[in-house]
């Protein structure tokens, strides 16, 4: 983590404008999924209920077997669900004929994990499938093609082969393709997890620019917290195939309730370097160690000024770092500090300086 800390002494930020939330574009309502393992009943989604607005993005996130690729293939259609409704812009597509689903999946495209290209087409041809199959001429396909290989970082790259491509622009060409038919919605299926982290980051980056210039939905599914904290707006935690939290991302990573939400978070906390905890272990100091976090419920950030004011200028940082998420500062700083044991006290006790506060040991 960043470590981003205000020095200044009335440091406080309005909270971040956001634009009117946008009408519901999906909507689930009591959506169960059962699979038929042998003679036995698999349970892979209960009771989901969840609205997707228009233009946001939204992440599904969970550990392996939560439920993710079968919730995000009700969407379109690829599973039927064995219960509840699945409505698009209001229409329950469960009740959809065999054309009426055919016209709802040009609407919604799809990013799979390991790109799908066909091996002996180029990438021109490979984006003029969903085109062709729509009975779209050659002249328009080539020229959308185009249109979007410029859009995804790819110009120039119509002729090639995609065994000539590195994933990333694989995954790009799988963008572009799902883009063919002018979709709303956006359906990305674990689309960064067979890239390298600076390829990730690329991929995210060109997912929020295609947000923004084509106000699509998009409903992202990983099993990567770090991806939900860069791209998207609001986010669902399943485990077991249940909801077990839901909310803005800032929020989810500011104040997270859920057992798994917690575990999902565990690779980007912050940890305590060995030789303060080997101090902290043999607590045999003078100074108290507080710690303080931030989980960005309240604007601005951490004023070590006032908290100076608090406890006497004997303060020293040992570690921490805060971030910010959704223009929100969140995070935990670790002060050892040279006060007396009431004044301690009374500082654990104030409001509105951080969003909790405990002593953790001796220095």
């Amino acid at each position: 983590m960043s470590q981003v800390i205000s020095l200044r002494s009335n440091t406080v930020e309005p909270p971040p404008v956001h634009a009117p939330q946008q009408p519901v574009h999906i909507q689930v309502r009591g959506v169960g999924k059962t699979y038929l393992a042998g003679r036995k009943a698999v349970n892979a989604l209960s009771n989901i209920d969840l609205d997707i607005h228009r233009g946001e993005i939204f992440g599904i996130i969970g550990r392996s077997g939560a439920g993710k690729s079968s919730l995000i293939r009700t969407f379109n259609r690829l599973e039927d669900v064995s219960e509840g409704q699945v409505l698009i812009d209001g229409q329950d597509i469960g009740k959809l004929s065999a054309n009426e689903l055919v016209r709802l999946r040009r609407g919604i495209g799809m990013i799979f994990q390991h790109f799908n290209l066909l091996a002996s087409q180029t990438v021109l041809e490979n984006l003029a499938l969903p085109l062709k199959a729509a009975g779209v001429s050659r002249a328009i396909i080539e020229q959308r093609a185009r249109e979007l290989l410029a859009l995804v970082g790819l110009k120039g790259k119509e002729h090639v082969y995609p065994s000539r491509l590195s994933g990333g622009q694989k995954q790009r060409v799988g963008i572009a393709r799902a883009l063919m038919l002018e979709p709303s919605i956006l359906l990305c299926d674990e689309a960064t997890s067979a890239l390298d982290p600076e390829t990730t980051q690329s991929i995210l980056a060109l997912l929020k620019e295609i947000n923004r210039k084509l106000k699509l939905t998009i409903v992202l599914i990983t099993h990567e917290m770090a991806v939900i904290r860069q791209v998207c707006d609001r986010v669902v935690v399943l485990e077991r195939g249940r909801i077990v939290e839901q909310g803005p991302v800032w929020q989810i990573f500011g104040r997270p309730q859920a057992d798994a939400t917690r575990a999902l978070l565990a690779p980007l906390a912050t940890q305590l370097p060995e030789d303060l905890a080997q101090r902290l272990a043999a607590g045999n100091g003078q100074r108290a160690v507080l710690e303080l976090t931030f989980d960005g419920q309240s604007a601005g950030e951490p004023d070590l000024s006032a908290i100076a004011h608090h406890l006497g200028r004997d303060i020293e940082l040992l570690h921490g770092g805060i971030d910010r998420i959704q223009g929100r500062a969140q995070g935990r700083l670790l002060l050892a500090v040279r006060a007396a044991p009431a004044r301690v006290e009374l500082f654990l006790g104030l409001n509105g300086l951080f969003s909790a506060a405990k002593v953790v040991g001796h220095v």
